[in-house]
């Protein structure tokens, strides 16, 4: 779920370049479906993980198993 901040973001980002938003999409789509296949960051960031979007981005996200 993609929500707050992140959100507003993204909706400058499909005006800017919507090339690479239609990637965060795309990798966002295979998150959701195996959260736990992406590498995890190092201490003291290590709850979060990260995944490389069109090779010259990272995003860093966490999961809530509870949602």
């Amino acid at each position: 779920m993609i929500k707050g901040k992140l959100l507003k973001e993204l909706r400058k980002l499909n005006k800017k370049n919507h090339v690479l938003f239609e990637a965060v999409f795309k990798k966002a789509d295979e998150m959701c479906i195996n959260p736990q296949h992406y590498k995890n960051l190092n201490y003291p960031l290590n709850k979060y993980k990260r995944v490389h979007i069109d090779s010259n981005f990272v995003l860093c996200f966490s999961v809530d198993e509870k949602e």
